[in-house]
């Protein structure tokens, strides 16, 4: 499947790698960039399943649903 993307869309192209984090997590990363003018965000994490990508999603929609950080 394709998505047609404009060239404005990629103004900003973040690439995630968790050995970048430094400790802090995946989740509040992402949030931080995409708060901070990313346009556009790949998840590149080679040595996660797609099970494990979901689990962080997850994971991340329940702390923010419950108020946890």
């Amino acid at each position: 499947m394709s998505y047609p993307l404009r060239n404005d869309a990629l103004t900003l192209y973040a690439i995630t790698d968790r050995y970048w984090l430094n400790g802090r997590r995946l989740a509040d990363v992402v949030e931080n960039v995409l708060k901070n003018g990313a346009t556009f965000l790949q998840l590149r994490e080679k040595e996660f399943s797609h099970e494990e990508m979901v689990q962080e999603d997850r994971d991340k929609d329940n702390r923010s649903c419950c108020g946890d950080s």
